[in-house]
């Protein structure tokens, strides 16, 4: 169904609300009370994943940070407040860094073509691209080497959210926090675990080697 305007939207949305009052007359007093997520989730802004129809989840449930290929820069104060919010003050369990096949924020580190703000966002997608040039260039086409560089920028971005103070002091006051690094398919909507659970310093040193740079002769 093509959306033709924002009126279209707005009728949308009466119409959820209202089969959300049929099912369960009082989902909008009990969400409205507090929330209680349990995991917290850093995405990508595509628009073709959004995480709490891919998860069947309702309002409530993943607190979400999303952004141009799920970065988490130590620099980016809108990431840190979201994660800082997630462990101390919503105290979830699990941090859900998830990526996507196709991704058009991967992509245009190969692309390199001219930007204001996405080439600087990307830069270190770009280092990951030169890091390990000689086994993505071993794969059969741009598709093949889009996708492989996306599970190593989760990987990187799992390493990222390790580094981080906000992590670091959760795993030395042992508090129960986990990271996860996943990537998306579009082209079938499945989910693959790329990292398993990482919940020390020594889990996150395994994940580091993953994607370290490749050094000549290897």
């Amino acid at each position: 169904m093509e959306l033709n305007d924002l009126e279209d939207l707005l009728q949308r949305n009466i119409e959820w609300a209202t089969s959300q009052k049929d099912k369960d007359s009082e989902f909008f007093v009990t969400t409205s009370k507090e929330q209680k997520p349990k995991y917290c989730w850093i995405g990508c802004s595509d628009s073709r994943v959004s995480p709490s129809q891919i998860l069947d989840l309702p309002p409530g449930n993943i607190f979400v940070h999303r952004n141009i290929a799920n970065q988490v820069n130590a620099n980016d104060t809108n990431c840190l407040s979201v994660l800082e919010y997630a462990i101390y003050f919503l105290e979830v369990k699990h941090i859900i860094v998830c990526g996507h096949t196709g991704c058009g924020g991967v992509e245009s580190s190969f692309k390199k073509q001219s930007s204001k703000f996405i080439n600087l966002w990307i830069d270190n997608i770009l280092q990951l691209s030169i890091d390990h040039k000689r086994d993505l260039d071993t794969l059969n086409c741009t598709t093949e080497r889009v996708d492989r560089l996306s599970e190593l920028n989760i990987l990187s971005q799992i390493v990222n959210l390790g580094d981080l103070n906000l992590v670091k002091d959760a795993w030395t006051r042992n508090i129960d926090l986990s990271l996860h690094g996943w990537i998306y398919s579009l082209s079938d909507g499945l989910l693959h675990d790329l990292t398993g659970k990482v919940s020390s310093l020594n889990d996150l040193t395994i994940i580091r080697s993953l994607c370290a740079p490749q050094i000549s002769g290897d």
